[in-house]
């Protein structure tokens, strides 16, 4: 087999990883921040995109009734905690560095939400 066919093969082996791993990874975050964390307001993992070297992923907040900046920064401040959470829960060969980003598309969907409770009004 050429090495060109074997290389489709794995990097198609690897994107099917990715999204398991995404999925994996937002069920056991949530369950730390439930568990572990005192977060003000309410905050939900919207979507999680690893890469596909699983390397890094992409943590993506929404974030209802507490400053966004501040979340972020306590996220920020507990990755290296919450990364030892997750070695010690999931069976994979690396944990992904982390980034938590806040969802835009929330923030735009609420806002969508007011201005038409303001026309019903």
């Amino acid at each position: 087999m050429s090495p060109l066919i074997m290389s489709r093969t794995h990097s198609r082996k690897g994107s099917s990883r990715a999204p398991r791993l995404s999925s994996l990874l937002q069920q056991e975050i949530a369950a730390y921040m439930r568990v572990e964390m005192d977060l003000p307001g309410i905050v939900s993992i919207s979507q999680i995109e690893a890469a596909p070297n699983m390397q890094s992923a992409t943590v993506w907040l929404s974030i209802y009734g507490a400053d966004e900046e501040e979340i972020l920064k306590t996220m920020k401040s507990e990755t290296r905690s919450l990364r030892k959470y997750l070695t010690d829960r999931l069976r994979a060969k690396y944990i992904p560095q982390l980034r938590f980003k806040s969802d835009p598309s929330e923030a735009h969907a609420q806002k969508i939400s007011e201005a038409l409770r303001d026309l019903d009004s």
